[in-house]
């Protein structure tokens, strides 16, 4: 699965959405461009979430950044491949990674973002939300905030399977409830065409 980015406008907010795969170097089963494909460095507000994740999930591979699957000839047909390449891998002992990746599916299960755990998706779907502050208090003297999902799709609890990983930035998210959950609990619905819609609705705060 090659990295993709989105900009949609959902609940009045701006939301981005960037898939990547998470699938390690050597154990991918998808071609082209794999594991943690996003703009590394920490610099732009898709890059960290994204490219750590996929790295833990994948078990310790940080991978260079890839955003196309390779060149292609006048008819479109693949004539150059791109290898995914190890940038370094991960200090953190194989037991922490284990779990951080156990505690990432307990949040779709028993966390913060159990309504998407609902969904029938292929796998055990794991993530971790997010946010963090900016900007000048409303009138109750609370700052607004932007939020983030960042969610992958092993086979099971643990496993370092996953070949998809997402990461959801919203901007501004001032209502109740995660919007960046929301993006990607929409996606999940549509990618695998699953008779579900739980999606919620939100009432933003102007304050």
């Amino acid at each position: 699965m090659g990295a993709m980015g989105k900009s949609r406008v959902l609940f009045g907010v701006l939301s981005a959405l960037v898939i990547v795969s998470a699938a390690s170097a050597g154990g991918s089963s998808t071609p082209g461009v794999t594991a943690k494909q996003i703009l590394i460095g920490g610099t732009t507000p898709l890059s960290g979430p994204a490219s750590a994740y996929a790295a833990v999930a994948n078990g310790g591979h940080l991978m260079r950044p890839m955003i196309v699957r390779g060149e292609t000839d006048a008819d479109g047909n693949l004539v150059r491949e791109y290898s995914p390449e190890v940038i370094r891998e991960l200090t953190a002992s194989q037991a922490d990674l284990q779990t951080m990746r156990i505690g990432a599916r307990e949040v779709v299960t028993t966390g913060h973002a159990t309504n998407i755990g609902a969904l029938r998706v292929p796998g055990a779907l794991s993530g971790k939300t997010g946010t963090a502050e900016f900007g000048t208090p409303t009138s109750q003297g609370v700052l607004p905030f932007h939020s983030w999902f960042v969610a992958y799709l092993p086979s099971k609890a643990g496993a370092t399977d996953a070949d998809l990983a997402i990461v959801t930035f919203t901007y501004s998210a001032v209502v109740r409830g995660n919007v960046s959950l929301e993006v990607i609990k929409y996606f999940f619905q549509e990618y695998f065409n699953l008779d579900q819609d739980l999606r919620r609705e939100f009432q933003v705060n102007a304050n």
